[in-house]
């Protein structure tokens, strides 16, 4: 008796796996595994912005929202401070261009610091 219980338990374990196993597994974002995103290093090239927390040589390191949400506030005033952060790696040139006159780094440079004069005086 024993065993014809224990075989009908292991049809139906089976039946229920096959059942399982044929319908689609749709992921929600409750079961999706979220990746983990890229810790990046950003340096910052423009002029250091008075009563701020951004000075210039300054390197970020987070993933690309955190970076954001750091230069958040400070971007509706100064927005040319997303064009002013580079990797390190481009980090040579993009000084280099920031004191080229007629490339855009300088007009962003530029633009910046006299932002920043002008904050000084307040």
């Amino acid at each position: 008796m024993e065993t014809s219980e224990a075989m009908e338990a292991a049809t139906e374990t089976t039946a229920t796996e096959a059942t399982d196993a044929a319908q689609p597994v749709v992921k929600t974002a409750d079961t999706a595994q979220t990746e983990p995103k890229p810790v990046i290093k950003l340096v910052y090239i423009g002029p250091s912005i008075p009563r701020s927390k951004l000075r210039n040589g300054q390197i970020l390191s987070g993933t690309e929202a955190e970076i954001m949400e750091f230069i958040g506030g400070m971007s509706e005033e100064y927005a040319e401070i997303k064009y002013l952060l580079v990797e390190p790696k481009k980090l040579s040139d993009a000084q280099a261009k920031t004191q080229e006159k007629g490339n855009i780094l300088h007009k962003y440079y530029q633009d910046m610091a006299a932002k920043a004069r002008t904050s000084r005086r307040r």
